[in-house]
């Protein structure tokens, strides 16, 4: 587990960037305490969320539940009241004075909804990392004035991402990276509708661009990525085909020999026999 936590409102800038960072904030697998939080008056937070254990992150704001999955940011305006719920997770946030909220405003730069979800581009993933990189050096010259620029750079990446285009290709886009994590969640407890909610799609919409992006269903998509992981752990492991049905989250055992042999002609037991002799 690592926490760091520090303030670098003290710390002398070079230029004269309107949007300072008062606050930086990281964490990695730090299990949340279930209890209220108030913002304080003075200052807002951008936290991004960025893995988890758990598929989906759960949030209370003033009351109101938002479920989002991994990864996702969430904006903490003065004065929020919040609770976090869930397994370990992994974070980074800073902080803003209560004063440069007016000029974020004056840019469109709040977004309407608080708590979203997003798909980690590699233009996101390298501003990530430059944070964790500067954050160590925070009193070398210059090192302020960058964190300035990166946490504006990561705001404003994400707060893009709230006015989507309507253009097929962006759909396409949008399931492709969902696929993404799909692949990285499909031994995970979750429900497909909430995760088509959480990208602002109904479920009829999702399963219908779904389909016209990969000819399959989601539902398929995902039985078809435990039933490959489950025939490399039949070929790679001494498991027993029940504990690999349970590994892979399958919902019953049946339904996996049944499903398995449809995909790959035999039983996982016949399948085992055959890549391991």
């Amino acid at each position: 587990m690592e926490w760091f936590n520090f303030d670098i409102e003290h710390i002398p800038r070079e230029e004269n960037f309107p949007f300072r960072v008062v606050m930086l904030y990281s964490c990695n697998d730090v299990v949340l305490k279930r209890i209220p939080r108030k913002m304080p008056g003075d200052r807002f937070e951008i936290n991004i969320r960025l893995r988890s254990d758990d598929s989906v992150c759960t949030d209370i704001l003033d009351g109101t539940v938002c479920n989002q999955p991994f990864p996702n940011v969430i904006c903490k305006l003065p004065d929020l009241v919040w609770e976090g719920r869930g397994g370990a997770r992994s974070t980074i946030a800073f902080a803003y004075s209560s004063e440069t909220l007016a000029y974020f405003r004056m840019l469109g730069m709040i977004p309407e909804h608080l708590c979203r979800s997003f798909a980690m581009t590699p233009g996101t993933a390298a501003l990530v990392e430059e944070f964790n990189r500067l954050r160590m050096q925070l009193y070398s010259p210059g090192t302020a004035d960058r964190i300035d620029w990166i946490c504006f750079r990561l705001f404003r990446e994400l707060y893009l991402r709230d006015h989507p285009r309507h253009d097929i290709r962006d759909d396409r886009e949008k399931i492709k990276n969902l696929s993404i994590w799909f692949q990285l969640h499909y031994n995970k407890s979750f429900n497909i509708e909430d995760i088509a909610r959480a990208h602002g799609y109904s479920r009829a919409s999702f399963f219908r661009k779904w389909k016209e992006t990969f000819d399959t269903t989601p539902t398929q998509y995902l039985i078809d990525l435990k039933l490959t992981a489950a025939a490399r752990l039949l070929s790679e492991s001494t498991e027993s085909v029940s504990g690999i049905a349970g590994e892979v989250n399958f919902s019953g055992l049946s339904a996996f020999y049944r499903r398995f042999a449809e995909k790959y002609g035999c039983t996982p037991d016949v399948y085992r026999k055959k890549m391991q002799n």
